[in-house]
C-alpha cells in the first residue's frame, strides 16, 4: 500500500498488519504537480504490480489522467468512488465529479460505493453498455459483525413496549450528511426517539 497524498492515516486498523504500507507523501508534496505525478508514475511502473487501486489519492487520479493509457496496457487500474460530495454554495464535487469521466477508459473497473452513484453515472455521462458494463458496485462492509437479529427486526418486535416510534440513523457528521437538519426533524417530533450512531 502507497500512501501519496498526506502522512497522517486516520484509521491503520482497516489495513491487515501484514500488509506493507509505504508513506510517499513527504518525498511527493514538496515538488509541483507535473513532477508528482511523473515521481508516482515511475514508482508504480518499476513495482510493476499486475492490479492498482487508487482509494481517495488525488494524485493517482491526477496520475492516471496523464499516464493511465500507458499504465493500462501492462496492469489493471482500478478507482474507487465514494458519494459526491456538495460544497457550501451546494455544487456537486468530489472525484466522482473531477475523476470520472476522462479516466474510465482506462479503468478495469470503476468500483462505486453505491447503486445510485452507478446509475448517476451511467445516466449523467450517457455510457454506452462497454463502458456501464465496467462500473462495479462495491458495498463497504460494517467495522463488526451483524447482529443476529437484524436491529430493525428488533424494533419492530419491541414496539408496543415503546411510548413511541423510533427512527434509527447512521452516518457521518460530515455537512453532506445534514445531521443539523436530522436534529431539527427531531426537534419538531418530541413524540418519536430518534437513535443515532
Amino acid at each position: 500500500m502507497l500512501r501519496t497524498d498526506q502522512s497522517d492515516w486516520a484509521r491503520p486498523d482497516w489495513v491487515a498488519p501484514e500488509i506493507p504500507s509505504v508513506n510517499l507523501a513527504p518525498w511527493l508534496q514538496p515538488g509541483d504537480i507535473t513532477l508528482r505525478k511523473r515521481a508516482l508514475y515511475e514508482v508504480v511502473r518499476k513495482l510493476k504490480p499486475k492490479h492498482v487501486f487508487n482509494v481517495n489519492s488525488r494524485l493517482a487520479f491526477e496520475m492516471f489522467e496523464t499516464y493511465g493509457a500507458r499504465l493500462s496496457t501492462f496492469m489493471n487500474l482500478y478507482a474507487y468512488y465514494f458519494c459526491a460530495d456538495r460544497d457550501a454554495d451546494g455544487r456537486e464535487v468530489g472525484y466522482p465529479v473531477t475523476h470520472f469521466a476522462g479516466l474510465l477508459k482506462h479503468l478495469t473497473s470503476a468500483l462505486i460505493d453505491t447503486q445510485q452513484l452507478a446509475d448517476t453515472l451511467s445516466s449523467r455521462y450517457s455510457l454506452p453498455d462497454d463502458m456501464r458494463a465496467k462500473l462495479s458496485v462495491i458495498y463497504t462492509p460494517a467495522m463488526s459483525d451483524a447482529p443476529d437479529e437484524p436491529v430493525a427486526c428488533a424494533q419492530t418486535a419491541s414496539a408496543d413496549a415503546r411510548a413511541g416510534p423510533v427512527i434509527l440513523w447512521a452516518g457521518r457528521f460530515d455537512r453532506q450528511k445534514r445531521f443539523a437538519l436530522l436534529i431539527a426533524v427531531a426537534r419538531a417530533m418530541p413524540d418519536v426517539s430518534f437513535r443515532c450512531w
